[in-house]
């Protein structure tokens, strides 16, 4: 039951924009609820249940110090929570301070809690990634479909397509926005892919994660069930170039380096020429049919739009870039403020305002964020937080040992990839993120390593 709830949640994963409440009941009641929380409270269930007849603790299991170092961050957070409780101000939208951290304590438990059902979940099986491909390959289907109903909507409007996308962006907690590309100063008409997301930033956060294990199921395929799984990973490729994010750029760049650094060393199965021509052939014809959707029947244009996106980065006063640095610059002082207890987690939006004038309020629309994962957990939690992270992550020394094999450092590469979006992107209430480091984790708890000319996952 445990394997088969977090293999529900990897499947639904995608779709964190869909609000589960406000479909059923007409309401969402601050909730926030995602179709992939409903596995993951059944996991978190029936992993209490093991550990409560073991009496042990989740995620203490082999490497128990790194365990520990977890655990007491994640209580130290939900402890700050209510330092937010000192704020008499409320949001712009009418967040009150006790209700808001509130939120962010019971969302922190429940991602914390599924991740260490997701971690059990793997030693229990001791089957690497296998039974997570079959739900992997179809959320990968169901983003590339997601796409093309996406970019039909741009070229044939109707009713039909403004309804389904009225489902994927029912959840209120999820920001939906930049939905269209951003160059020069203004908006440009082209439409950047989002799926079954309901922000691009979003979509790239999942695929950094998802195209390098399609690719690595590849490797353990033969004929047409390699050629499948190529074209799914060839085509999350390009989605990931044109969801012109460029956080998830970064991260996929950071991705590539570290798997061609495992293959160079001996960890990772060195892909077939043809496998590779495969990939990059499929690739360039869907970037080359889709980019020209996008930019309206022009193929060409795809070419320039790519290296202008990325120019953008380095333009100081395009607003795009200039809402980050106000971000960052909160946080910093935030710090400051603080920096051994932080100032309580949940509370950047309130002291936002204390460090920004009137035109940075205004453009965060509503409710500020850090844009700077890393940054917020130093700005709120303070070095106390950031010296138990860590001191958590001395489980990717497992990984470079080899633990978990290959499956294990392909998934490293990936969430790796997502740690440098999240230099530029702070969202982290999404499923696929917890799910990673989970599977991660309980992979990192084997000693052994995998023979690599068996495939990657």
């Amino acid at each position: 039951m445990l394997a088969f709830a977090v293999r529900a949640s990897v499947l639904l994963s995608p779709l964190v924009g869909v609000g589960v409440g406000r479909l059923l009941f007409g309401s969402d009641l601050g909730s926030g609820l995602q179709p992939a929380m409903l596995p993951m409270l059944l996991a978190i269930a029936v992993h209490g249940g093991q550990c409560a007849r073991s009496r042990t603790l989740p995620g203490t299991r082999g490497s128990s110090w790194t365990g520990a170092a977890a655990w007491a961050l994640l209580l130290w957070l939900l402890t700050s929570c209510a330092w937010t409780w000192r704020f008499d101000e409320v949001g712009l939208l009418g967040e009150v301070p006790w209700s808001k951290s509130a939120k962010q304590a019971v969302l922190l438990g429940f991602f914390a809690l599924s991740s260490a059902a997701a971690a059990r979940a793997v030693t229990a099986s001791r089957r690497d990634l296998h039974e997570f491909e079959r739900p992997l390959g179809v959320a990968m289907a169901m983003v590339l479909a997601g796409g093309v109903l996406q970019q039909l909507h741009a070229v044939v409007p109707g009713p039909w397509v403004d309804r389904w996308w009225a489902i994927f962006s029912s959840n209120p907690s999820i920001a939906a926005g930049s939905e269209e590309l951003y160059l020069g100063d203004r908006f440009v008409g082209i439409a950047r892919l989002r799926s079954t997301f309901p922000e691009p930033l979003l979509l790239g956060s999942w695929l950094v994660v998802a195209v390098p294990l399609v690719f690595g199921v590849a490797t353990r395929r033969r004929g047409h069930q390699r050629l499948r799984w190529v074209l799914l990973g060839a085509l999350g490729a390009v989605y990931w170039l044109l969801t012109f994010s460029r956080g998830a750029w970064a991260g996929g760049v950071a991705t590539l380096v570290l798997l061609a650094l495992g293959s160079a060393r001996g960890r990772l199965p060195r892909p077939r020429r043809r496998t590779v021509a495969l990939g990059a052939g499929l690739a360039l014809a869907g970037g080359w049919v889709l980019g020209a959707v996008l930019v309206g029947g022009d193929p060409w244009a795809t070419l320039t739009l790519l290296p202008r996106r990325l120019a953008q980065s380095f333009e100081g006063q395009d607003m795009s870039n200039l809402t980050r640095f106000w971000s960052w610059g909160a946080a910093w002082s935030m710090w400051e403020q603080s920096p051994i207890a932080g100032a309580g987690w949940g509370s950047f939006g309130f002291h936002y305002f204390r460090w920004a004038g009137p035109e940075r309020a205004a453009a965060h629309f509503g409710w500020p964020v850090s844009n700077n994962l890393p940054l917020q957990v130093l700005a709120e939690g303070g070095l106390i937080a950031l010296a138990l992270a860590g001191l958590a992550a001395g489980r990717v020394r497992r990984v470079w040992r080899g633990a978990g094999g290959g499956a294990a450092y392909v998934l490293f590469c990936g969430m790796s990839g997502l740690l440098v979006q999240t230099l530029t992107f702070s969202q982290w209430n999404l499923p696929h993120l917890w799910l990673g480091l989970g599977v991660l984790w309980g992979l990192t708890e084997w000693t052994g390593t995998a023979d690599v000319r068996a495939g990657v996952v």
